[in-house]
């Protein structure tokens, strides 16, 4: 593991909570609004098993 900087710390750590926090926000929105969004996963899964 390389030594990163208290600044390179910093964006990791930001970075990180922004990928966590959009994931939290996608899944939120699919179970209350999204069904199309688990629609179209659903069709994509269906098509992926076809193959």
């Amino acid at each position: 593991m390389p030594q990163l900087g208290p600044i390179n710390w910093l964006f990791v750590y930001f970075f990180f909570w922004a990928v966590v926090s959009i994931i939290c926000v996608v899944v939120w929105w699919d179970g209350r609004k999204g069904y199309k969004i688990s629609s179209a996963k659903k069709s994509v899964k269906d098509y992926v098993w076809k193959w």
